[in-house]
């Protein structure tokens, strides 16, 4: 088994910490307005955003792949596509490949949704920023890449099939970050 950097040793975290992380939780998710009812007023709840944020970046998708990609409830995931695609924002295909798995693709419509969402959370990261100087969003910025590498430590890198939902959705992710560096 790899891993991506040398593993730390482990010890208690202090009820202060915990304490301080939970707050943070707790402003953090009123800031991006998950439990609102609509997500940035487009209609969505914030799941529903997410997953369509990552149709968007991932590209068509089988069902499973996406499921694993969000560590997601595969019922909770069944009634988010069924939502959308009401919605007229996906469309749902059997899989040229196997016909009992489903693929998920956004329409057109739900391009335009994804580009709607993107313009309007760029708009609300960029009204935190603007009372902020240089040198503040800098360290914004720079907190924000610390805490993500803290919490990503734990991950490891081990053999996988390449056919299995896992790597077919690293593969995925990785063209889509190739597509949007190189278009």
């Amino acid at each position: 088994m790899n891993s991506t950097r040398p593993r730390q040793s482990a010890s208690t975290p202090s009820s202060d910490a915990v304490a301080t992380i939970r707050a943070f939780n707790r402003f953090y998710t009123e800031a991006v307005q998950v439990l609102d009812d609509e997500h940035l007023g487009s209609g969505l709840t914030f799941g529903q955003a997410r997953v369509l944020y990552e149709i968007r970046a991932i590209g068509p998708i089988d069902m499973q792949t996406l499921r694993l990609q969000l560590d997601l409830d595969a019922g909770y995931l069944s009634r988010t596509l069924s939502a959308l695609k009401r919605a007229g924002l996906v469309r749902i295909d059997a899989s040229a490949e196997d016909r009992r798995a489903k693929r998920v693709a956004l329409t057109p419509k739900g391009t335009r949704k994804v580009a709607l969402l993107s313009g309007r959370s760029d708009s609300v990261v960029s009204r935190w920023l603007a009372p902020l100087d240089s040198a503040a969003q800098t360290r914004l910025v720079a907190a924000m890449k610390e805490i993500q590498s803290l919490l990503s430590a734990h991950i490891e890198i081990t053999p996988a099939s390449p056919n299995s939902p896992e790597a077919q959705a690293c593969l995925s992710a990785y063209c889509a970050e190739l597509d949007a560096r190189f278009p």
